[in-house]
């Protein structure tokens, strides 16, 4: 018969205080990553009623830029355009088309 009686030794305490502290850690983290990343694809305009189909006209807009479709005079006009949509105040910016 061994010192500890026939039971478990220190060591294994701790390998089971490691163990149930790594799940409960990986727990946690799947979580946060999950609820993060849900509130990295939200964006402040999104809160506005009809702001995410700004957002994503605006996207379309900046793609359609790049791939060289529309002038950077186009594309500061048809931005003028989506920001005096109905029910959106105007910014008091001026564009020069």
């Amino acid at each position: 018969m061994d010192a500890t009686g026939g039971y478990p030794g220190w060591s294994m305490w701790i390998v089971m205080i490691a163990g149930t502290a790594a799940l409960w850690t990986l727990v946690f983290l799947t979580i946060r990553a999950l609820y993060i990343d849900r509130d990295t694809h939200t964006s402040p305009t999104s809160a506005r009623p009809g702001g995410s189909a700004r957002s994503e006209e605006v996207d379309l807009l900046e793609q359609r830029l790049a791939r060289g479709e529309i002038t950077v005079e186009e594309y500061v006009h048809l931005r003028a355009q989506i920001e005096v949509l109905p029910g959106r105040r105007p910014d008091h910016r001026t564009v020069e088309t």
